[in-house]
């Protein structure tokens, strides 16, 4: 049977990363940098994920501090990889619990309309299930149309009052030279 146009039987296994998987993680968050416009912005090696994901010496406590869902184009380990959803806990103060904030959902473009994107939501649903966690959240470029019609055919809200807000850490900008300035101005404390 089919479901809009689509075969039902598609499946795919869905399981944790692990850390064979990095190196193909890290080219699939480099197809998706290049779909989302921005390849020269991803400066992450393989070690980078590596820590995120396993805990190493750039973790605080050399913890995990991010998490990965792969999903294979088959029922088997053996299935190339078609996607990934990787994220991390955010928090609800109001809540006082946690939730999931998904940093990348990503299905490779030759297995899409294939059910990939649904399961690997699926499984974040029931990690937020199993573990008692408010909500699961993402953010979605205002122009990736084809995303935004699969999130709201699942039933996701847009949360329309909220503006998202960044601050980047960039390499520190010289001081100008200037024989001008006294030394003796008041500084920020």
């Amino acid at each position: 049977s089919t479901r809009r146009g689509r075969p039902s039987d598609m499946s795919g296994l869905v399981r944790w990363a692990a850390r064979p998987d990095v190196v193909e993680i890290l080219a699939m968050i480099q197809e998706l940098a290049e779909y989302e416009r921005a390849p020269e912005q991803v400066v992450a090696t393989p070690a980078m994920i590596e820590d995120l994901l396993f805990g190493g010496s750039t973790t605080p406590s050399g913890q995990p501090q991010a998490y990965c869902f792969v999903v294979h184009a088959g029922a088997c380990e053996s299935d190339p990889l078609a996607g990934f959803a990787f994220w991390c806990l955010n928090v609800s103060t109001w809540r006082g619990t946690h939730g999931i904030y998904l940093e990348d959902l990503y299905v490779r473009p030759q297995h899409r309309g294939k059910g990939y994107g649904k399961q690997l939501l699926d499984r974040l649903v029931l990690e937020c299930d199993t573990k008692h966690y408010e909500r699961l959240q993402w953010s979605v470029l205002t122009w990736n149309t084809p995303a935004i019609e699969f999130y709201r055919r699942i039933g996701a809200k847009s949360l329309d009052e909220w503006m998202l807000f960044r601050m980047e850490r960039h390499p520190p900008v010289p001081a100008p030279a200037s024989s001008t300035t006294p030394t003796s101005e008041a500084q920020p404390q």
